[in-house]
Order: structure tokens, then C-alpha cells, then sequence
């Protein structure tokens, strides 16, 4: 490969079956099936070479029912060309070589280094583009994702550098990292065991940038082909990269059903207006009949109207609590048309408990009208928020522990349940209906 360089050693760096060490061969769930997995090499595709390595990945998985019944999932990772589909974004580097001078004499030494700038595709060494699941006498699925292949990291120029591609430490963290954008699930394709096509779902992303800016740096670089009679000489090199504060967030889907030649589709389109936060503000869903369906959301910050608790009315005293613990990405109310026409409002409204300090769910309200009412501006812009006078409350949660753990609601027939948790307040193990 370019700029590299070959040592001898006794020790070999190809994939073996000790990459398998430490990985989950079975379980047994607890109804009493068990789950049993096989693993192989990861592969990708490196300057035209398949390559094996980079750990494992899972090749087979067996679940045997309690029943006798068994189900078996195998996985290929492969491109439509019948080739690996793994590619990666760079050979990870474990060490740097260098060569110095000591007593006249010329060394070559490694030196081992961090592996925290190995280029990663979601947290795994390979990604992967095409994966595809079989179920025995079930069919397979087909899916697709984004890879080192569709976004590779981005690296300063080194045309007029001498020393750096001689430097076995280069890129050494001098890069744009794109794994953002990287793992992301593309196409889903569901076929029969005639393979034919049953469904497919499709997904398209886009990059929010919430500020940009040139990252200054130094870095010194030693040029392993120049020995000073002090030791190691090196040349120091002024570096700009890029850098965003940005997301990568689902867009749009678009699901697709057949039905012997006909297809029947939808389109979910997927939005972010906040300025200030990736959270989904609105999501559209155009369907066959070209109905237009319409979900619009409503965040703590949205319905703030004052810093104080007193400054909001009823039911949003909450609010400044719920901001002050950063519990800012929960859905208070969501709005839901059809062609345009409110259908109804869902609100979910929270309560703080000055005893444990626990800011939890108190009530879960129906709006079935479009009346509302605008908030007092005490600091903020005024909100239109449902009318009080117009909700139906479906669940009002009574009572919990000092843990957070519900232990009362009473539905809106007023008919309470209770439910008693055991194995130190962690799991339910009891419901009562009834009885308060």
C-alpha cells in the first residue's frame, strides 16, 4: 500500500479464531428458549483487496423453542456483485515508527500509541453496506446502509508536506470524522422464500449544522528517512480543519407494500425547526389516498411563558423544574390533523415533588376541540395552549415511591389500579384493579 512499510516478525497480525474470545455463544431467555449464536471474521475491501479482520461479526443465529421448534438466521454481507460489502475508513495504526541514532549507531523503534483515532463506522472497526438476513423456509430480508464507502473522513492536503506521508503516526486524529453519517439503515427490503418482494422501506437523512469553525493546531511530525546526530529531528507543521456541531437526522421514509403487481405506498416526512435542538417538531404522512395525516409536537421550551413556577399557569408550573433538570426532549403535547383539520390534541402534564425531588407524570388529557387559550409573556413570547375547560382526562397518575416507580393511576371510569413492586422496588409484581 502507499506510504506504508513492511517489518518481519514471528508474530502475525491475520485474523484468527482468538478474535472470538469474549463474545456470546448462548442464553436461555426466560420462557425457556435458547439462543445460540456462530461468529466469523469481519471482511472489507481495502485498495481492491478483501481483507479479513477488524473483529467479528455474527454469521448464524439458532433459537430453539421450548416447543422443539427452531428457527435459524443466517447473515451475508455482501454487495449485488456477490463482493464484501465491509469497507473501512482507514488501517487502524498501533504504533509509530521511528528511526534515531544512539552511540553512532542507527534504531528503529515502535512506539505504541493510543488507539482512541481509530476510524470507526458506529462504533465497529468495518461497516457495512449490504446486509442480508435468511430465515429457513421463511425468506430473507435485504438491508442497506450508509458506510465508509458513501462518507469517508476527510483529510487535510499532504502534497507539499514531505515529511508527513513518510510518518507511520499520520493522519493521527487529523481528520473530519463523518461517522455521523455513517450506520445509517438505508433500505429494508423484505422478500418471500420464492423471493419475491413483500415490502420495502426507504430512508433519507439530512445534515443539521448548528455552527461552524476552523480548528487551528500544531504538530510536530518525525521524518523516519532523517537521523540528526542529536537523535530524533522532527518538523513542526501548522494544521485547519473544519469542524461542525452538527446532526444527521432521519428525513423522510417512504414504505412500500405489494400486493401481486400493484404497490401501495407512503411517504413520512420528518421536521426540525427548533433552532436551538434536533428535537422532531413535525412529522407528515401522505398515504395511498393521498390523505395528508399531520403530528405537530410541543417541548418544555416551547410552553415556557415565565422562570418561575408561579409565572406559569395550569397545568405548566412544571416547566421551569423539567428545564432546570434538562428534561427538555419530552413531547408535552402533540397535535394531530388530518388533511389540515384537528383531529385532537394529546397533552401529558408533569408534577414536581418537593419531597423526592422527582419531577413525574400527573395526568394524560384528551383535547377533542380546537379551542386554546394564550399564556401570560412573563419574559417569553405568550403560547397558545389547549383550554383547560375542554380536556377529557384519560390517566391520572396519584401516587409513586421514592424511586419514581408508579404505584397508583385511576382511569377516567375512576377506577384506580395499584401496583405493588418487590426485589428492592425494581420490578413490578403486582397489579390490583379497584383498590385503592
Amino acid at each position: 500500500m502507499n506510504n506504508s512499510q513492511e517489518f518481519g516478525g514471528s508474530i502475525s497480525l491475520t485474523a484468527n479464531i482468538n478474535s472470538k474470545a469474549g463474545m456470546l455463544s448462548s442464553f436461555k431467555n426466560p420462557t425457556g428458549a435458547i439462543n445460540e449464536f456462530t461468529y466469523e471474521p469481519n471482511q472489507f475491501n481495502f485498495y481492491g483487496e478483501t481483507i479479513d479482520g477488524g473483529g467479528v461479526r455474527i454469521q448464524k443465529q439458532t433459537i430453539k423453542e421450548s416447543n422443539n421448534t427452531v428457527k435459524e438466521y443466517t447473515y451475508e454481507y455482501l454487495d449485488e456483485d456477490g463482493k464484501a460489502s465491509g469497507s473501512i475508513n482507514n488501517i487502524p495504526k498501533f504504533s509509530d515508527i521511528v528511526k534515531t541514532k544512539h552511540n553512532n549507531k542507527v534504531l528503529t523503534l515502535n512506539y505504541l500509541r493510543s488507539k482512541g483515532n481509530i476510524e470507526l463506522t458506529d462504533g465497529s472497526y468495518v461497516g457495512y453496506s449490504r446486509i442480508i438476513q435468511r430465515e429457513n423456509g421463511k425468506g430473507h430480508i435485504v438491508l442497506k446502509y450508509s458506510s465508509p464507502k458513501d462518507f469517508i473522513n476527510l483529510y487535510p492536503s499532504t502534497s507539499s508536506l514531505v515529511d508527513i506521508p513518510k510518518n507511520s503516526s499520520y493522519p493521527s486524529g487529523i481528520f473530519v470524522d463523518q461517522n455521523i453519517k455513517r450506520g445509517k439503515l438505508l433500505e429494508n427490503s423484505v422478500y418471500d422464500n420464492l423471493n419475491n418482494i413483500l415490502s420495502r422501506d426507504m430512508y433519507s437523512y439530512e445534515e443539521r449544522i448548528y455552527r461552524e469553525y476552523n480548528n487551528l493546531f500544531k504538530k510536530t511530525f518525525i521524518n523516519s528517512f532523517t537521523v540528526g546526530t542529536s537523535g530524533i529531528s522532527g518538523t513542526i507543521y501548522n494544521f485547519s480543519i473544519p469542524v461542525k456541531e452538527n446532526n444527521y437526522l432521519l428525513k423522510s421514509k417512504i414504505e412500500e407494500k405489494y400486493y401481486n403487481s400493484k404497490i401501495v405506498s407512503q411517504t413520512k416526512n420528518y421536521f426540525y425547526e427548533n433552532v436551538n435542538n434536533n428535537f422532531l417538531t413535525k412529522e407528515t404522512t401522505i398515504n395511498a389516498d393521498n390523505n395528508q395525516y399531520k403530528k405537530v409536537y410541543q417541548y418544555p421550551q416551547d410552553l415556557r411563558h415565565g422562570d418561575q413556577p408561579q409565572q406559569n399557569i395550569a397545568p405548566y408550573q412544571s416547566l421551569p423544574y423539567m428545564i432546570s433538570q434538562n428534561m427538555i426532549g419530552i413531547p408535552l403535547i402533540t397535535s394531530n390533523f388530518k388533511n389540515n383539520i384537528l383531529q385532537n390534541r394529546q397533552q401529558i402534564t408533569y408534577e414536581y415533588d418537593p419531597t423526592t425531588i422527582l419531577i413525574l407524570p400527573k395526568s394524560s388529557i384528551t383535547f377533542a376541540e380546537n379551542q386554546t387559550i394564550m399564556t401570560p409573556s412573563n419574559g417569553y413570547p405568550a403560547v397558545s395552549v389547549p383550554n383547560p375547560s375542554y380536556g377529557l382526562t384519560n390517566v391520572t397518575y396519584d401516587k409513586y415511591d421514592n424511586r419514581g416507580n408508579i404505584q397508583q393511576y385511576t382511569t377516567k371510569e375512576g377506577i384506580p389500579t395499584a401496583i405493588i413492586w418487590g426485589y428492592h422496588s425494581t420490578q413490578p409484581i403486582a397489579k390490583v384493579t379497584g383498590l385503592s
